[in-house]
Formats: structure tokens, sequence, C-alpha cells
């Protein structure tokens, strides 16, 4: 199954959305480091402890994910799609731990990308408005860029149902890996988190990023920022690139919005892989390292980068979850939601990843 996303035309967000590109860059670009010269700063940053434990017998979790009852499915496209619609962070937000999950496939690497909408001033945590998987498959020589769909409505355990994003602020990331692994059979154990105040100055420190903008993206933008650009490839500043990635007004709500999060993180790897100035690719990675939280160790960031980096070849496949036609509007306190089908989307993923 190759992995090719068909136009999105439906419902979907990214508040922290372009933060996530300074998460997996920078992983991927870390391979440009010469040997030693930024080993200190990757010790620097994988000091994050969300420890890996072992469950016990009593805690395994064998009954499979269902949709919850009390969901109305809704069968036209609701007036919200354009609203983000965020629960209060709880103060009694809780960090557990990331559950042991044993490899699936020992040559292929999952990390899951968090971009949050915390600010510098703020002393909680946020929430994951974005949340993606990034797979590298060092044996069949792939990568694939998977988007969470943060408004999915699904079991969340010692919580209920609720939408996905609701994870980390309840439970930081090692609620968010717990549930995904849990509700699509995954063994994701690295991730990158990054806040909301990093995206402008990365995409700036490269000396911004060329985009395809589309008609209606560039008529929303004209008109409600004066930007005066034109349909086709724009370069973007880090300011306008984060209007972007966080756009999900213009058409196609929040399942467009994860496309040009996508879009934006490959046009970075793209700028990175074409950039061999020594100076930009230092203050890059200087930069982004000042704003990644990583439980990853730095040998294997190294190793991972160096390989991705020393590919230029490589193709990145993007997809989403819920996939095409595995999901459904529906009604949940008056608010939308999306209702899913779990298997089809382990079915898809699987099948994707794994080559199930």
């Amino acid at each position: 199954m190759k992995w090719r996303i068909k136009k999105d035309n439906g419902k979907y967000r990214l508040s922290g959305g372009a933060i996530c590109i300074v998460a997996v860059l920078s992983v991927l670009c870390l391979a440009l480091i010469a040997f030693g010269t930024y080993y200190a700063i990757l010790l620097s940053i994988s000091s994050d402890d969300v420890p890996i434990v072992i469950r016990t017998p009593s805690e395994e979790i064998t009954e499979l994910p269902t949709l919850d009852p009390h969901l109305e499915i809704l069968k036209e496209e609701p007036d919200d799609i354009t609203e983000d619609i965020d629960d209060p962070i709880p103060g009694d937000a809780q960090n557990l731990p990331i559950y042991r999950q044993e490899p699936i496939e020992e040559d292929i690497t999952n990390i899951l990308i968090i971009g949050t909408d915390a600010r510098a001033n703020e002393t909680s945590r946020g929430r994951s408005d974005t949340m993606m998987l990034f797979s590298y498959d060092v044996k069949n020589n792939k990568a694939s860029l998977i988007s969470f769909m943060r408004d999915t409505w699904v079991p969340i355990e010692g919580y209920g149902y609720n939408r996905l994003n609701a994870t980390y602020s309840w439970g930081g990331v090692g609620l968010t890996i717990n549930t995904i692994n849990v509700l699509f059979d995954l063994d994701i154990q690295d991730y990158v988190i990054v806040g909301f105040e990093g995206m402008v100055g990365l995409v700036d420190k490269l000396g911004g990023i060329e985009l395809s903008i589309t008609d209606v993206e560039a008529n929303y933008y004209n008109k409600h920022f004066g930007w005066g650009i034109e349909k086709g490839i724009n370069k973007l500043d880090g300011e306008r690139t984060l209007i972007h990635a966080r756009n999900r007004k213009s058409n196609g709500g929040d399942f467009e919005r994860t496309r040009r999060q996508r879009d934006i993180m490959l046009a970075v790897f793209k700028k990175i892989m074409s950039a061999r100035d020594a100076q930009t690719i230092s203050e890059f990675v200087d930069y982004a390292m000042k704003n990644v939280k990583t439980n990853m160790q730095p040998g294997k960031i190294f190793s991972l980068a160096l390989a991705i980096l020393n590919n230029p070849d490589l193709n990145i496949n993007q997809g989403r979850v819920p996939a095409d036609d595995t999901w459904k509007y529906a009604n949940k306190d008056g608010k939308s939601v999306l209702a899913i089908d779990f298997k089809k989307n382990k079915v898809y993923l699987h099948s994707g990843l794994y080559m199930d």
C-alpha cells in the first residue's frame, strides 16, 4: 500500500500545528551535525524524564476499542468545523508513564511528534493540538508522516471517552502515546515535543520556505491578513508559515489544516536537505534544540538523522487518521467530533507502516 493522501475535504485543526515542524526536523536534521561538535547540545535536549514502564498482567488491556454508544451520528457537515473546541486544562493534570511495547519490526522507528499550544509565560503544559507519527523503515528505505486528528472521539483509559487531544492535557505525553498504541496496536515509545512559539524563529533561521498556496487560501490570506499573494508557489517567512499552519477557516476545516502542516514539514525538510551552508545549519540546529523536549538518546537521534539525511532520494509518504471512508461527523453535547472505525484505521496504519 503506497500512501498518497487524497485531497481532503472535511474537518480538522492544527493549533500548535507548525510547531511539530520544529520537532520532527530537529530530529531529522541532526545528521548535518559534524561528529561530536553538537553532541553536548544533543545531551541537553535528551533529558525529558517520562519513564517507560512495564504493565503488570492485571493492567493489560484486552478489550478492543469501541465507538461511544452515546454519540449522535450526523448526516451533514456540522456548522462548527471551522472552530477549535477545547475543554479546560485540568488543574490536577498528571504525568503518566509510557507503557513499554515490544517492537513490531526491529527496523522501523516510530516517533510521536506533539506540537502544543503552551506559551512561554504559561505554567500549564498546554494542549496537544498537533499529533503526528513519523515512521522510518531503514530496511525498506521509506518514511511516513501521519496526522492524528485532534477531535477524534476515543476511549481514554481512566477517563472515559473524549477527544484524542485531551490525553495530553490530562496525562501528558505518556497518556497520549498509550492511548494511540492501544487504539491502533502500535509500538510508539519515542516522542518529541515542541511548544507554540518555536515556529516563527525556526523558519526564519532557514530564510523562509516555499509552499504551494491554493487559490482559496490566497484569497483568504489576502482578505484577512493583507498578504497580497497569488495562487502557486510562495515564499513564506516564519510568521506567515505559522498562520498558514494554523488556518482552519479558509476551507476543509482541520482536514485541510493537517494537510498544510505536513506540507510545511516537508518544505522545511527540503530546505534543510538543499542547504549546505554551515552557518545556516548551525544556527538552525542551535535554535531548534532550545525548543525541543524528547526522550530519545543522542546516539539514536544522530544515527537516525544520519541515515535519513544521507539519503537524498528518500520519499516521505503522507497519511492521516482517520483515513478516508473510515469516519463520520458526530455530535457530543452540542459539539462536533469524529466517530471513527478503529479496526479499519488499524488496518490502514499497519498496511502502510508494516506492509501487513
